[in-house]
This record gives C-alpha cells, sequence and structure tokens, in this order.
C-alpha cells in the first residue's frame, strides 16, 4: 500500500514537471518566432527601401514622397505578417527629411516630431533622435543621397530596434 502511493507521487510530479517544461518550451519558441518575423521584415525593409528610392532617381520622381508611400504600405504589409511595425526615416538630399511612423514622439535634435509628421532640416553633421527614453545618434556622410532611420516592433515585453545607419 505505501509502495502505491510512493509510486502515485513520483508519476504525479513527473507530470507535474513534463507540463511545465513544455509550456517553457513553447513561450520561447513563441518569442524566437517573433523574432524571426521581425529579422525578415528589417531585411526587407532595407533592400526594397533602396530599390524603391534607386527607381525615383531612375524616374527622376520625388525620393521622399516615394520613399514614404513605401513605407506606409511597407507598415501595413508587415501588420498582415502579425507584426506591429514601427518606423522612423531620415532620407538626406538637399536638405533632410524626417518621417515618423512611430506610436508615439521623437524628438529630433530638440523638436518634437509627433506620430504621422514630418520635418525638414538643412544638412547637418549628425541627427540626434530621442524616442521610448532611448537615445538615437545618426552620422551623415559626404554621401549627395543617404537613407537612415529606426525599425521597432514591440510585443508584450518583447521589444526590437533595428537602426539603419
Amino acid at each position: 500500500m505505501i509502495h502505491n502511493k510512493k509510486a502515485q507521487f513520483y508519476i504525479f510530479t513527473a507530470v507535474i514537471l513534463c507540463t511545465y517544461l513544455f509550456s517553457l518550451v513553447s513561450v520561447i519558441s513563441q518569442k524566437t518566432e517573433e523574432s524571426d518575423k521581425f529579422e525578415i521584415l528589417k531585411e526587407n525593409y532595407v533592400k526594397e527601401s533602396s530599390e524603391a528610392i534607386n527607381s525615383a532617381v531612375y524616374n527622376k520622381g520625388d525620393v521622399s514622397d516615394q520613399l514614404d508611400d513605401f513605407s506606409t504600405n511597407f507598415i501595413d504589409y508587415a501588420k498582415t505578417k502579425g507584426i506591429d511595425l514601427e518606423m522612423l526615416t531620415i532620407v538626406v538630399q538637399d536638405d533632410i527629411e524626417i518621417n515618423n511612423y512611430l506610436n508615439g514622439e521623437a524628438q529630433i535634435n530638440n523638436n518634437v516630431l509627433n506620430k504621422g509628421q514630418n520635418l525638414i532640416i538643412d544638412k547637418t553633421d549628425q541627427i540626434t533622435v530621442e524616442a521610448y527614453g532611448n537615445e538615437y545618434v545618426f552620422d551623415m556622410s559626404d554621401e549627395p543621397l543617404q537613407l537612415k532611420g529606426m525599425l521597432r516592433t514591440q510585443k508584450d515585453s518583447n521589444i526590437q530596434v533595428h537602426i539603419i545607419q
């Protein structure tokens, strides 16, 4: 009789441990899947945004407008993949145009830029962006056309940021 109770206790403990391990593995798997989706999206954005800019240059179109349309469509595309993608783009040409697609405000060299707004400033060697309590510094080069910015996503407490330099 005592042996049966001991065996039942060990079996019950084994079932509890297996359940715990299974739930832990599934949570880790979900976080990895979200991270993989973001990695793929950021690589696609970097590649395809360059193609959108090249197309605008080749067709003598407005680079900022073309990138704005592309970025808006890309954010919508990310939503279809289950990613709430935010971004801030910096296009350097004769001047610097900054577009805020973040879900909150950003401070650009002490100028407040709310969601959906853009800001055009004179060329400078460096731009400091403050967003979500973090500071990002973008150095400008001598190239006549540059794309810089940040991509961000957050799901629960998992925040991922990619800087385009």
